[in-house]
């Protein structure tokens, strides 16, 4: 079993809250299922530096493990759809990623990865983009609509 740590203050962003926890719940279930017995995983979600000192900031979403990792060269592929690791003894079908991917591109957010927990393991990093709140503006996080008499 591994231990689930968070660090996650509040942090706004616009988005499909039923696709980003399909994105979190991806992103977590890898990080478990690669990280050995007595690992460590952490989800941690923050503010990006401002790039200028009026500038809205860009919100992050990261999950790190300290399980095996991803060599550098194969951390492209590991979104596409139905890749699936060499040498890996993980059960999977090598979709979860690919759904991150599509999730973070329909919500403009872009993807990093690296390495994870004390420079072992693996960090997936999705950036969303700023967004400037206004007393007018919709709900940040929006719930898919439920039909009339559901």
């Amino acid at each position: 079993m591994a231990a689930l740590s968070l660090d996650v203050p509040s942090c706004l962003i616009r988005c499909d809250i039923d696709e980003v926890g399909i994105l979190l719940r991806n992103l977590l279930h890898n990080a478990l299922r690669y990280t050995s017995e007595g690992g460590h995983v952490l989800v941690r979600c923050g503010y990006e530096p401002a790039t200028t000192p009026d500038a809205a900031r860009a919100v992050f979403l990261e999950v790190l493990d300290d399980g095996p990792g991803v060599p550098e060269a194969e951390r492209e592929v590991i979104f596409e759809r139905f890749h699936r690791a060499v040498d890996t003894t993980v059960r999977g079908s090598g979709i979860g990623l690919s759904l991150v991917a599509d999730i973070a591109q329909s919500h403009q957010a872009s993807v990093r990865t690296g390495l994870g927990l004390d420079g072992q393991g693996l960090v997936v990093r999705v950036v969303f983009p700023p967004h400037v709140s206004s007393a007018h503006s919709p709900a940040f996080c929006r719930q898919a609509e439920t039909p009339a008499g559901a």
